[in-house]
């Protein structure tokens, strides 16, 4: 009998509810997706809400949920900033500083560790930049002056090059004296601080801590000052753009992972390894491999490092990396992560607001995590009417508050000095006049700083919204093929119900209790909403808003 999709359905099994199937045992699932701050509750872009994919997990993947919940120690989650919010990348003077991480490229301050106004006609300025180290120093930025350096190099002292309507050099005098320290193991104390000040210990080091140290001259009068420096500040006040963290990239021999966190040895051996670029490519900044870096460090996820498929991390940095074209005729790579994360966010917090920027989510399969991004993959299996064993539910639409037809992202613009910016408004005329109605969405992404991609997760973000249909039941144990486990995609072709025919991504499967089939958890895919994007007709033009320097 042909099923005419005028509600959601449990098959089958009229006299019951849907409910998911009871008495299994979970074996491969979705336990983090991205959710979008500010967007549809519960619901992330790959339409599949947290709270409905947790339930019913079983051994398997606790401890990565409760992993992905739990608070560091010392962490006040309550309190916490805002992911990637302006005032993490800001310089503070506090006792006790969250520690914070550098991802991808970011211009950020930090927080003093020395200040020193004894010296005239000289102020020092010791800024603590990230709790890890960090790849290279890009730029400085004052007040408005963009300051160009005459050379760079870790633990060097670096002089500001000749700037036309900059005063940072006058009568042959040096005003401005800069160093920076990567945050290695072993650095040594810096440069200026040493020669300056001989009474500092030799052991005042940061080690392990990147850092920036400022020798500013005060200047010949209050307009001097002000010229340098900016108005109405005792303190200069600068921000450095910075390339972040070295990660692991699998697909380079020459680096390797700790087999145990715990061996500060080995660990130490194995960052050194790390980079930052490999290849003229800056994976320092790809999703996939940054996602990977959290979901496996103590600070993060903690996620067992023999449990990490890195051949599947490998997978989806090749997608992450693919270049994807803009209207100017440049191109971007597909999924990148810029920003700072502080230490007190619990590590699921952090992971979800990373999955935003490729639309990602990590999957837990007999015992083994990874992350993956949304992208096109061939179905591993199809289900027909024969393979399904017993009942089954299905759900064909979708609430109207799911929906979504136009939508805005606040984003930290790179050139705006990394601000939170209302990006551009993706309104969908078509789905307006089909729905009947305006259905808008504001969303954050706080990991993406090009308003190019962001219009592309704002069009991804609506088309997924539109995929209504899920499906729950057991099928038959010959339906288990190797590559069927959760992120893969599987197709149902029915003759009796024609209505479910279609893509559909794994949400979850495993064994029933007496092994005699495979329940599965399904949503519908469309494969091309990833990859569908046409600069010629989906790139808005847009102008940001004048730039707060205040």
């Amino acid at each position: 009998m042909r099923h005419s999709p005028i509600g959601n359905r449990n098959f089958l099994r009229p006299w019951l509810p849907p409910t998911p199937h009871e008495n299994q045992e979970v074996i491969s699932t979705i336990i983090a997706l991205a959710q979008f701050a500010g967007g549809f509750g519960g619901l992330s872009i790959g339409g599949i809400g947290l709270g409905t994919i947790g339930l019913g997990v079983a051994v398997g993947a606790s401890f990565a949920i409760q992993a992905l919940n739990a608070p560091k120690a010392g962490s006040g989650i309550g309190a916490a900033t805002a992911i990637n919010a302006p005032e993490a990348r800001g310089n503070v003077q506090q006792s006790a500083p969250i520690k914070k991480w550098i991802y991808g490229r970011v211009r950020t301050g930090g927080a003093v560790f020395f200040l020193d106004d004894s010296k005239p006609p000289y102020l020092y300025l010791g800024l603590l930049l990230s709790a890890r180290r960090i790849s290279g120093i890009r730029g400085v930025h004052i007040s408005t002056n963009d300051i160009a350096l005459s050379s760079f190099a870790f633990d060097m002292e670096v002089l500001p090059l000749p700037v036309e309507g900059q005063i940072y050099q006058k009568a042959g005098v040096n005003r401005l004296s800069m160093a920076f320290g990567a945050g290695t193991p072993g650095q040594l104390i810096d440069p200026i601080l040493d020669t300056d000040f001989p009474n500092l210990d030799s052991s005042f080091r940061q080690r392990g801590i990147a850092r920036a140290v400022f020798k500013f001259k005060f200047g010949d009068d209050a307009a001097d000052f002000e010229k340098m420096w900016g108005q109405g500040v005792s303190v200069p006040n600068p921000l450095i753009d910075i390339d972040g963290a070295p990660i692991y990239d699998p697909r380079d021999p020459t680096q390797f992972y700790p087999s145990d966190w715990r061996d500060k040895d080995e660990v130490a051996a194995a960052m050194a390894t790390w980079k930052y670029r490999v290849n003229g490519k800056e994976v320092g900044r790809t999703s996939s491999l940054v996602q990977a870096d959290w979901l496996g460090h103590p600070s993060g996820v903690n996620y067992p490092p023999g449990r990490i498929r890195w051949d599947e991390i490998a997978k989806s940095a090749d997608f992450d990396e693919e270049p994807v074209a803009n209207k100017d005729g440049t191109s971007r790579p597909r999924g990148t992560i810029d920003g700072v994360v502080t230490l007190d966010q619990s590590p699921r917090t952090v992971i979800e607001a990373m999955l935003t920027t490729n639309q990602g989510f990590v999957v837990q399969d007999r015992g083994h995590g990874w992350v993956q991004p949304s992208m096109p993959r061939a179905p591993v299996l199809t289900i027909d009417d024969d393979m399904m064993q017993g009942g089954f539910d299905f759900q064909c639409n979708r609430a109207k508050t799911d929906l979504v037809n136009e939508v805005t992202a606040k984003f930290p613009a790179a050139d705006r000095e990394y601000q939170d910016t209302d990006g551009p408004t993706l309104t969908r005329d078509d789905l307006i006049e089909s729905d009947g109605e305006t259905l808008s969405r504001n969303i954050r992404l706080p990991y993406t700083s090009d308003h190019r991609a962001v219009q592309q997760i704002e069009k991804q973000y609506v088309e997924t919204s539109r995929l209504p249909r899920s499906w729950s039941g057991p099928v038959k144990v010959r339906a288990i093929v190797d590559d069927l486990k959760a992120g893969a995609c599987v197709r149902i072709w029915s003759k009796l119900y024609p209505d479910m025919n279609g893509l559909y991504d794994v949400v979850q499967t495993g064994f029933l209790d007496d092994f005699s089939g495979l329940p599965l958890s399904l949503k519908e895919c469309d494969p091309n909403i990833p990859i569908a994007w046409d600069p010629a007709t989906d790139e808005q033009d847009f102008t940001l808003p004048p730039l707060n320097v205040s």
